[in-house]
């Protein structure tokens, strides 16, 4: 499951959280209020079918989500520092990633992405993400079961990814940091997580 709280958003908004599993057939949408402890949820829906635009699924006749999904607001990609600071104080919208399994093959698995104008939706075509320095032939052989996108806390303008991948009998966390959200960085190995 993935729990995305929109900051800065005017009038505030309450938390969302999406989720998935190999038998439901997309990924579940449910607006999270206060109370959790009387199961206070609204909206949920299904928000990507299994036969969503643009899905990648070499395993299964449809795509197969499961729990290992994340959600980010979508960097502010603006080069101008009036500009972020008004997105900022207006609480203007911005986009949200939504990141979900891609089944490249039998025990290979990476990522694709989605976007949406507000956290409720529509979601656009998904795609898969590229990563600066890994060819064709690293990203088919890489297997990325999940990954944990945050925004960077000392920069608006990109998210930060930690990507636990195995590649090549190595198992290793890396850290990979992005403008848009699909594009990202050469990824900084930061842990041998020893397979």
């Amino acid at each position: 499951y993935a729990w995305l709280k929109c900051f800065g958003q005017k009038p505030p908004t309450h938390p969302v959280l999406y989720g998935g599993r190999g038998e439901v057939d997309g990924i579940v949408h449910a607006v999270v209020h206060p109370d959790l402890r009387r199961g206070r949820f609204s909206d949920i829906r299904i928000i990507i079918q299994a036969n969503h635009s643009g899905c990648i699924e070499a395993i299964f006749s449809q795509c197969r989500f499961d729990g290992k999904i994340s959600a980010v607001q979508a960097p502010l990609m603006s080069t101008s520092l009036e500009k972020n600071f008004e997105k900022k104080k207006t609480g203007h919208p911005r986009e949200v990633l939504l990141y979900l399994r891609l089944n490249q093959g039998h025990n290979f698995r990476f990522l694709q992405v989605s976007k949406a104008p507000t956290p409720h939706g529509p979601f656009g075509s998904l795609q898969p993400i590229s990563i600066a320095t890994w060819d064709a032939c690293r990203t088919l052989h890489t297997s990325i079961y999940f990954a944990s996108m945050n925004p960077n806390p000392v920069d608006d303008e990109t998210i930060l990814a930690l990507l636990p991948t195995h590649w090549n009998n190595q198992c290793t966390l890396y850290l990979t940091a992005s403008c848009d959200g699909i594009h990202f960085s050469p990824p900084a190995p930061l842990l041998d997580l020893g397979c």
